[in-house]
């Protein structure tokens, strides 16, 4: 008999406020919406703190799909402010969401015509394949990837369609580009006039050219509005979806919604052939802890062949209470000590066998590209940052009176 996995520790207490966001933060289909509605009604009769309830939709980015349950399952219970505040934000949120993906098809369109392969991570395309609609996902920013050898004219390309780089904010020297494109791996950019912001990638983390690879294999074209738009197939996407998650330690339920959504598709369920990317990636104690948290937190119970991760891998529970800590959390995934807070999500990482050497982590956290803005130095003399960094990390510091 299959093993079950294992149950949310004793010593993790849930609010209401916060089990009527999770009840409310997917829209899943029969047969599990009925038990969804049962308990969002019953969360609803009870006493619900809806300052603490609407903070927590503002935290984890819910807006949509808690108005659009609660509209179907709250019934009368819900105090008339309260639902005014919520109706707000659902529309202000999807209108930004249409808003992006009319960005998205015309990006689509001038990349493909420019000949750069464009493929979109999450974002518009995921609330496509997981809802059928465009406005179900909130959305701020558009995910981008585009192959390296190809970064810096699709780049270029958005400078021509408007767009502005916010992240680095300056025109990086050759030393620094090669060390920002070593670590990190995207680039941030507004537009002046469309209010419309786009990272684009030119890898996805720690993946190697070689696994990147996998992702431009394993899309297909999307058919919307006359516009082909790429996307991740149900087994590349679940793998892609539980690193990026475990990179931020989950603390955002959006993104564990996105995966609760695709685990009830058939996709992960019958793709065993996932195991040996897993194994591949080193993705084991990712995957195991997303499998419980979604276990916890939706009441879904992981299919045979990844049950084993959540019950043989000694790590799981752990690295998913660790990660349930940072989702509980009132803050966005930061510690008031940056210290402890660094210390924290190393040894996070570690734990799941996915963390950089001390060394590499220390290198990256002792060059801020920010630095660069305030005091451009030649390449020449780059070595100086190293030595800066401390004394401007306390100015920041100071001035924004921390």
């Amino acid at each position: 008999m299959p093993e079950v996995p294992p149950p949310l520790p004793e010593r993790f207490q849930l609010s209401p406020e916060f089990r009527l966001l999770a009840a409310c933060s997917w829209l899943p289909p029969a047969p599990w919406d009925r038990d969804q509605s049962r308990l969002i009604a019953a969360l609803c009769g009870n006493p619900i703190n809806w300052t603490t309830f609407q903070n927590l939709i503002d935290r984890h980015r819910v807006p949509i799909l808690v108005h659009a349950n609660l509209a179907k399952y709250g019934g009368s219970s819900i105090p008339a402010e309260p639902w005014k505040s919520i109706q707000a934000r659902a529309r202000k949120a999807s209108a930004l969401s249409l808003l992006q993906a009319a960005e998205l098809v015309r990006l689509s369109r001038v990349f493909r015509e420019a000949g750069i392969d464009l493929l979109p991570l999450k974002g518009t395309t995921l609330s496509l394949r997981l809802y059928g609609e465009l406005t179900v996902r909130s959305l701020r920013d558009l995910d981008l990837l585009v192959r390296t050898e190809d970064f810096d004219r699709a780049e270029r390309l958005l400078f021509e369609q408007g767009y502005r780089r916010i992240i680095p904010d300056f025109e990086p020297t050759e030393r620094m580009k090669t060390v920002l494109r070593s670590l990190t791996h995207h680039y941030n950019y507004v537009h002046g006039s469309r209010n419309t912001r786009v990272e684009l990638h030119w890898r996805f983390h720690d993946w190697s050219q070689d696994q990147l690879q996998q992702l431009w294999i394993h899309s297909r074209d999307l058919q919307w509005r006359g516009t082909d738009l790429r996307h991740i197939e149900d087994g590349i996407l679940f793998l892609l979806l539980c690193e990026h998650g475990t990179k931020h330690m989950w603390f955002r339920m959006k993104w564990l919604s996105d995966v609760a959504m695709l685990m009830i598709r058939e996709g992960p369920q019958t793709r065993e052939d996932l195991a040996g990317l897993v194994s591949e990636r080193r993705l084991e104690g990712s995957v195991a802890q997303t499998l419980l948290l979604v276990h916890w937190l939706y009441g879904i119970v992981p299919p045979e062949w990844m049950r084993a991760l959540t019950t043989q891998d000694d790590r799981a529970v752990d690295l998913a209470s660790t990660a349930l800590e940072a989702i509980l959390s009132p803050r966005e995934g930061q510690d008031p000590n940056p210290i402890r807070g660094h210390l924290r999500i190393w040894r996070y990482l570690r734990n799941q066998g996915k963390a950089p050497s001390p060394a590499a982590y220390l290198r990256g956290i002792a060059l801020n590209p920010n630095d660069a803005s305030l005091v451009p130095l030649p390449d020449s003399l780059f070595w100086f940052y190293y030595v800066l960094r401390p004394i401007l990390w306390i100015w920041r510091r100071r001035r924004l009176g921390r």
